[in-house]
């Protein structure tokens, strides 16, 4: 190995004890831009330096110079066959006679620039890692195969996401299997680690387990493939990806990683060089860290955002001890790692990342029993340790069969489900975080009370719970993102007023105190603050408040009012949700708590109007333009706004995008209305500092 001082140690290959180091070799300045490159074989070390563009050849034995080559780069050996070297300064594949060094080499011209190279003796292949942009602006890299007799171009391997775009990890060899193995690192994508046959096609391919950056390193042998990410290191079995055991790193991070000849020794390199025996690591399992390591929440070299760590207790966390760590480095929500612990934050373990951008979670209200969260497009059942596709559901109210009920359908309107089954009028669903349960009012009980069910479920009014049992009339209940309260609007103190309870229905307690009418209260993500409706100052505008922690005393007055939306059109119904796309289409930016939609007769029709719930300098806007009288607006996903539209007793339910036109996703004869696009995602204070 090479120090930075430009010296060459020789380590004993089992306990890495020094054996010999030669005296500061003439390489230049050595950076990551340019690096040295170091191939031996039984007697010889050639020292490439890209810097002064030549390779040292130097004496195992004494590291006395021997001679020296003219070009430098990433070097192969095909044992007693060619020394095999890429020069990216002139754009060649270069192929040295061992034996003769002094004998000028092959010079096979390479289109764009060489990047890196594995070869496979075995099966007579040499794996080729090139850049295919030729100097434009954006990332474009690919893998070409060559045959190791002739080096002919034989394949070239087509991109697992159908793209030449991004970046790959130099590339390794499953030793006698006629397979390579790549791991690719898309322009604003996913990781993926993928093997190929000789003839260029993917044989099998997985999302990487764990975000990695764009120096992702791979080592393989024939049963197995060593992924050097930027928390910790990989292993995985050859023949299905699967992941097998990650060992994290909890201070520096390795830069680099090699495998010995006969397979039992993993060496990692950077600031210092560790041998681990692959038998051990095999069976490793996911290791645990304890405590979460500072170094993964300190800021990084070229950032220009720190990382941002978010911690989710589980609901039941005095029960179950569960909490997951949310890591976001540079902020990117396409970089997020999740990781959980299970003795309320002393240990943690790492878990699979996702598929897609995981901006925030979502924990079922029953985590405890359940184990259910969902992230992104994908949800888990068991706390984290798999995952599985996943749909959301949009909730409504219907009178398709003789009274109003609670339903469910996909988000094209297809697959609808009943949900309740009474002769009473089920109104107003809201879902639970995980989208495990749907609270809703119902006048079953005489007048309008608070009630739950499980909407996962193929049998209607499934594990119903009654929530409030009050003479006076408990309607239009909202979910708070972290699952542990439910917001609703009561008027057992003599007008409608805004209450809060426990997701169980305890602790019910008062938060509002106007003669005026105060409706439709809606969270934001930090599950601290909600927005709802009130008419106290003479016609409806919308009004944020900070909701008390549970373990304090009941108010006995109205905490402090922030006016969000007030005017004299009468402004109703506010909703939160969006997505970061939607900057895109309006004046303002997407901010911590997403955006604020609202429903107005500002300009005559209702419609739905987004703004920050914020800041309250911003002017709302339209959110889509057309001819429908929109009601009850709420969030589904992306682009997509949910609204009902038309008469009292006969509305349909409508997506809207801020392009294109709306779309009808029912078509009833009745009443199909009050949609449910899903809970408010959880956004916790961001931690800067760690733990």
């Amino acid at each position: 190995m090479l120090d930075a001082d430009n010296i060459v140690h020789q380590l004993a290959p089992t306990d890495l004890t020094p054996k010999a180091q030669s005296r500061p070799l003439d390489l230049g300045t050595l950076s990551q831009e340019t690096p040295v490159h170091l191939l031996a074989d039984d007697n010889r070390l050639f020292v490439a330096s890209q810097t002064q563009s030549q390779t040292l050849v130097l004496s195992q034995l004494d590291f006395f110079s021997l001679t020296t080559l003219d070009y430098a780069g990433p070097m192969a050996l095909d044992p007693d066959k060619q020394l095999l070297m890429l020069s990216a300064q002139t754009n060649q594949l270069l192929a040295y006679d061992p034996t003769d060094l002094s004998q000028p080499p092959q010079s096979i011209e390479l289109d764009c620039t060489p990047l890196d190279m594995a070869v496979d003796p075995a099966s007579r292949l040499l794996y080729l890692h090139k850049d295919t942009s030729c100097g434009f602006s954006h990332h474009a890299e690919a893998y070409y195969l060559y045959d190791l007799e002739t080096l002919t171009e034989l394949s070239r391997v087509k991109s697992p996401f159908d793209s030449n775009y991004g970046l790959l990890a130099p590339p390794a060899t499953l030793k006698t299997s006629e397979l390579g193995v790549g791991a690719q690192i898309p322009d604003g994508m996913f990781p993926r680690l993928s093997t190929f046959d000789r003839q260029g096609q993917i044989v099998s391919k997985t999302d990487l387990p764990y975000w990695g950056d764009k120096a992702i390193a791979l080592a393989a042998d024939q049963e197995w493939i060593y992924a050097r990410l930027k928390r910790g290191l990989a292993v995985l079995r050859a023949d299905d990806l699967s992941l097998q055991s990650f060992l994290p790193f909890t201070t520096t991070v390795p830069t680099d990683l090699a495998l010995s000849p006969d397979g039992k020794t993993l060496y990692l390199f950077g600031d210092q060089v560790t041998a681990h025996a692959t038998a051990e690591l095999q069976t490793l399992g996911i290791a645990s860290v304890s405590p979460f390591p500072p170094a993964w929440t300190q800021p990084e070299a070229g950032v220009t955002q720190p990382t941002e760590l978010r911690l989710y207790p589980s609901p039941d966390l005095e029960q179950d001890s569960t909490m997951f760590a949310h890591l976001l480095p540079d902020g990117d929500p396409l970089q997020a790692e999740i990781y959980r612990s299970n003795d309320g934050g002393d240990s943690w373990i790492a878990l699979p990342v996702l598929t897609h951008q995981v901006s925030a979670l979502s924990l079922s209200p029953d985590f405890a029993t359940d184990r259910t969260l969902i992230a992104g497009s994908k949800r888990s059942t068991d706390a984290g340790e798999t995952w599985e596709a996943w749909s959301r559901r949009l909730a409504f109210v219907s009178d398709r069969d003789g009274n109003r009920e609670i339903y469910t359908m996909d988000g094209l309107g297809q697959d609808v489900q009943r949900l309740t089954e009474n002769a009473a009028d089920d109104e107003n669903p809201t879902w639970s975080p995980a989208w495990t349960w749907l609270a809703f009012q119902s006048n079953r009980s005489g007048n309008w009370d608070i009630f739950s069910l499980q909407a996962d479920c193929p049998a209607t009014e499934c594990a119903l719970r009654q929530l409030t049992d009050d003479e006076a009339d408990d309607m239009l209940p909202a979910w708070s993102p972290d699952g542990r309260r439910i917001a609703f609007v009561s008027t057992r103190d003599g007008n409608p007023e805004i209450y809060v309870m426990d997701k169980d229905g305890q602790n019910q307690q008062r938060l509002t105190f106007d003669p005026g009418g105060d409706w439709r209260p809606a969270w934001l993500p930090d599950s601290q603050r909600l927005v709802f409706t009130s008419d106290r100052s003479g016609n409806n505008d919308i009004y944020r408040l900070t909701v008390p922690s549970p373990e304090n005393d009941p108010l006995t007055g109205e905490p402090p009012l922030t006016p969000l939306v007030t005017g004299p059109a009468d402004d109703r119904d506010p909703a939160i949700g969006g997505y970061r796309l939607l900057s895109t289409y309006f004046d303002f930016d997407f901010g911590p708590s997403g955006y604020l939609f609202f429903q107005s007769d500002r300009e005559g029709t209702p419609k739905t109007y987004v703004t920050t719930p914020d800041d309250t300098t911003v002017t709302a806007e339209p959110f889509a333009e057309n001819d429908l009288a929109e009601a009850h607006p709420s969030w589904f996903n992306e682009y997509t706004l949910l609204v009902a539209a038309g008469q009292a007793e006969e509305a349909d339910i409508y997506a809207l995008t801020p392009f294109g036109a709306p779309k009808a996703l029912t078509e009833s004869p009745g009443f199909d209305g009050q949609p449910a696009g899903g809970p408010v995602w959880w956004l916790p204070k961001i931690r800067a500092d760690g733990f």
